[in-house]
């Protein structure tokens, strides 16, 4: 063999291997302090509740799948309500999930559109981990170039309603903040 065809079998192979790396996942980590729920109507800070009280939240833009991991000090049963932002490079979409009564409705918005009719849109609740997981295909959410993301959980716990933005202290009525970095899919 000589050094050209050898150097030709190195590009080759190099080449092979390039392709079929897998695509990185793009991850954001954001930490909430305990105990900021505030009652969303009247923006007052009840007795610390552990149902609405996120302590973090990740998301997470796939090549196929965008995904917002959201962990509370305890998720217990009873109704909960989470709803998980997502910008893209072209509008925003809501995840929207609202468990009560042993049932669950979960889907996905566009702002100023509505539901979406993703199909795939899968929710998980993992009580053992206090922590729901949200999934939609990146074709429900047109194939974004990148993402921004925010959560905010309201529960019910002892008659009083409690609301957590992942990225404030409490939030009383006000939009879910959506942060600031770009999260792309590879």
């Amino acid at each position: 063999m000589t050094l050209r065809h050898l150097a030709a079998a190195v590009l080759a192979a190099t080449a092979v291997l390039a392709v079929a790396a897998p695509a990185s996942a793009d991850t954001e980590t954001v930490t909430d302090p305990r105990g900021d729920t505030v009652d969303p109507g009247l923006g007052l800070n009840p007795p610390p509740a552990k149902r609405a009280d996120i302590l973090r939240t990740v998301g997470q833009h796939e090549d196929r799948r965008v995904t917002l991991r959201v962990t509370v000090a305890d998720l217990g049963p009873g109704a909960t309500s989470l709803l998980g932002r997502v910008r893209t490079d072209e509008t925003t979409y809501t995840y929207v999930v609202n468990r009560s009564g042993g049932s669950t409705e979960a889907f996905v918005s566009q702002d100023d559109v509505g539901d979406v009719g993703c199909t795939d849109f899968t929710v998980q609740f993992q009580p053992r981990r206090d922590t729901v997981v949200m999934s939609a295909p990146r074709t429900c959410l047109s194939l974004p170039t990148w993402v921004q993301f925010g959560v905010r959980v309201t529960a019910s716990e002892d008659e009083v309603s409690r609301t957590d933005d992942a990225r404030r202290d409490g939030n009383g009525t006000q939009p879910v903040r959506i942060g600031q970095r770009r999260l792309f899919h590879n």
